[in-house]
């Protein structure tokens, strides 16, 4: 059991016992103002009954907040069972009394505040019903509605308070879940976009590597020219990739006082361009439109697209010897299409089908769209389209 649940529930038996020994005093040793009022002439027993039906509805007291409908009950019939119906004689009737209306205010809710409301009111007009003749005057009124109505308004407005508490906290608990769970999807995200970075990034060094090395096995024997020039560019494409992904886990953990790398964007295309055409792969851009600096964003999009669509052709285009890349600036967005001369077999097409997947979560990211198939008369080509919203950093 919680310690405040617990903490209640015991303060609630000392308040009923407390206020059980003194309305029983107050019955059996306090002398009456009006000895004809010592019980009421029409209750068999007398004062006896009036005992046990002011027993039980102080005892009932213990379970006032899980119950204050029923202790109601209990005490209409007290206060119909009562010696006097005056609440300034009988002091620890009265107190029982307003912690009855208390809790028929804070503890209840929808249709049982209506029944609680209505249930005040009876106790309220059984006490001037009982008072007759004694009515004399407006604070003959005034009194029962006070200290009756009273504790039932304080109870109220303390349930409402206690309500529109739990409310609050509910929310903050549900801004809390949903802060958790943005959480966990940027990180789901983030490590999404790490993991196509670092496969863009090795897998063209790789394919690169692979090229150029195929070519300094054959020319070995009868070319050393040509074999020192691949293992040139092995070491140089090598140490770019090693270059790319350093910059990479730079920008997961920046060195203390340091910033962010940047990713690189289209202006270092010419860089990579340098690189397939060392791999044996000749390479020629078009630009058309106003050529100007895209959103970051944007901007590694485009060159990981092309980059991966070009290490494609290196790595599964059978007999590809060219491959054209077109780039055209338009005013909501830039169009890239990389189409080469290559063949595609069938155990290729599911490789390079990997590769476009990635391609396509870039641009889908953006807003945007890839296409990619066979061409017609030969070639593979890869068009995409990425839209500049006002909304892209």
């Amino acid at each position: 059991m919680p310690i405040q649940i617990w903490i209640q529930r015991s303060a609630d038996v000392l308040l009923a016992g407390l206020l059980t020994v003194v309305v029983q005093a107050e019955l059996w040793l306090a002398t009456p103002v009006d000895p004809d009022e010592a019980a009421p002439a029409w209750l068999p027993g007398g004062s006896l009954l009036t005992s046990v039906a002011w027993l039980a509805f102080t005892a009932s007291l213990v379970w006032r907040r899980r119950a204050p409908l029923p202790v109601l009950v209990l005490a209409a019939i007290a206060i119909a069972a009562a010696p006097t119906a005056s609440l300034d004689v009988h002091l620890g009737a009265t107190a029982a009394l307003m912690v009855a209306t208390y809790s028929a205010g804070a503890d209840t809710r929808g249709r049982s505040a209506i029944v609680g409301a209505a249930g005040v009111a009876l106790l309220i007009g059984m006490l001037l019903i009982r008072a007759g003749g004694a009515i004399e005057e407006p604070s003959d009124v005034a009194l029962p509605l006070a200290l009756l109505g009273g504790p039932w308004l304080a109870g109220l407005a303390i349930r409402e308070r206690r309500d529109r508490a739990l409310a609050l906290e509910d929310r903050a608990a549900i801004l809390e879940r949903e802060r958790e769970e943005q959480a966990r999807a940027a990180v789901a995200d983030e490590r999404a976009r790490i993991a196509l970075e670092m496969h863009d990034i090795v897998a063209h060094a790789l394919s690169v590597i692979v090229v150029q090395a195929r070519g300094a096995r054959r020319a070995l024997a009868d070319d050393p020219d040509a074999t020192r020039a691949s293992l040139t560019a092995i070491e140089e494409t090598g140490s770019a990739g090693l270059g790319e992904l350093r910059r990479l886990l730079g920008a997961l953990s920046p060195a203390p006082g340091g910033s962010r790398t940047i990713e690189p964007g289209l202006e270092a295309l010419d860089g990579l361009l340098v690189q397939v055409r060392q791999a044996g792969l000749q390479v020629e851009v078009t630009r058309h439109g106003q050529v100007r600096p895209l959103p970051s964003s944007l901007d590694r999009a485009a060159y990981r697209i092309v980059q991966e669509a070009l290490t494609n052709v290196l790595a599964h285009a059978q007999r590809a010897t060219t491959a054209l890349v077109g780039l055209d600036y338009g005013v909501a967005g830039v169009a890239i299409d990389i189409r080469d001369d290559g063949v595609l077999d069938a155990t290729t097409e599911v490789e390079v089908g990997l590769g476009i997947s990635g391609m396509r979560a870039r641009a889908t990211e953006l807003g945007g769209s890839i296409e990619a198939g066979a061409l017609p008369g030969g070639g593979y080509l890869v068009r995409a389209w990425l839209p500049i919203p006002a909304s892209i950093p």
